[in-house]
C-alpha cells in the first residue's frame, strides 16, 4: 500500500514464518532472484559447472583451485564415511556447499578478515561470545 502523505510504500508481512519476499520490492531494488528447482541430473550438473566456473576467476591459479576442490571433496568424504545411510541428495548438497565455500575461501580475503589478521585478532572476528543451541529443546 502507498502512503499518500509521505509518498512511501508500506509493505506488511502477514505471517511470522514466511519469507519477506515481495515482487514489488524485488523490482524496485532491482534484485535478481532466479530461483529454480533442480530435479534432473543434467540441470544439477549445469548448475555445478556454472558455480565452479563463476568462482574460479582468472585471479585464482589452477593449482590453488584444484587443491581447494580436493580439500572440499575430502572433507565431504570424511563427514559421510561414518554415516552409511545418508541419502545421495544430502551428500551432493553438502559437497556443493563445501566446494563453493572452499573455492571462495581460496579466492580472496574479505576486508574484515584482512583487518582481523592485521590487528592480531586471528581468523575469528566477532564481538560476542556464543553458546551452543540445542535444537531439540525448541518447540514451535
Amino acid at each position: 500500500m502507498v502512503d499518500e502523505e509521505m509518498g512511501s510504500i508500506l509493505l506488511h508481512c502477514l505471517h511470522l514464518r514466511i519469507n519477506e519476499y515481495n515482487d514489488v520490492m524485488m523490482y524496485l531494488l532491482q534484485y535478481n532472484m532466479d530461483i529454480q528447482y533442480l530435479a534432473s541430473g543434467e540441470a544439477s550438473m549445469a548448475t555445478l559447472y556454472y558455480i565452479t566456473d563463476y568462482m574460479m576467476k582468472a585471479s585464482l591459479k589452477a593449482h590453488a583451485g584444484v587443491t581447494a576442490m580436493l580439500c572440499a571433496i575430502q572433507k565431504n568424504c570424511d563427514k559421510f564415511c561414518e554415516e552409511e545411510g545418508a541419502p545421495c541428495t544430502v551428500q551432493s548438497k553438502s559437497l556443493v556447499v563445501k566446494l563453493v565455500n572452499q573455492i571462495g575461501a581460496s579466492q580472496e580475503t574479505s576486508h574484515q578478515q584482512l583487518m582481523s589478521f592485521y590487528v592480531g585478532g586471528g581468523d575469528c572476528y566477532r564481538l560476542h561470545d556464543f553458546s551452543l543451541l540445542h535444537w531439540g529443546y525448541i518447540s514451535c
